[in-house]
């Protein structure tokens, strides 16, 4: 699968702006973040194409859903800069986060 075409598809269809994009080969995940509206979405897709259930807009879920995300995130291996990256917050807040 080539995850490069899965996530530039990403990006066309949800209309992404500004976008970043990392890439796990340890956990074998794919991550885009960008903005649409004013409003950041990140979506995560495995090896086999799968989209991971975290996908969610961060702008619109409130402190205690986005410390659960970073928390998945880290989860599935992530690094701290990473995740600050893909949600477009700083780094030591998702150390913040991650202590909670």
């Amino acid at each position: 699968m080539d995850m490069l075409k899965t996530l530039s598809g990403i990006i066309k269809e949800l209309g992404l702006n500004n976008t970043t994009a990392t890439y796990d080969n340890r956990a074998g995940t794919a991550s885009v973040s960008g903005t649409r509206n004013g409003m950041r979405i990140t979506a995560t897709v495995s090896r086999d194409g799968d989209l991971d259930d975290h996908n969610k807009k961060y702008a619109t879920i409130g402190r205690s859903a986005a410390i659960e995300q970073v928390k998945e995130l880290r989860k599935q291996g992530h690094t701290q800069v990473d995740i600050a990256d893909m949600l477009g917050i700083s780094q030591s807040t998702v150390s913040n986060y991650l202590r909670k």
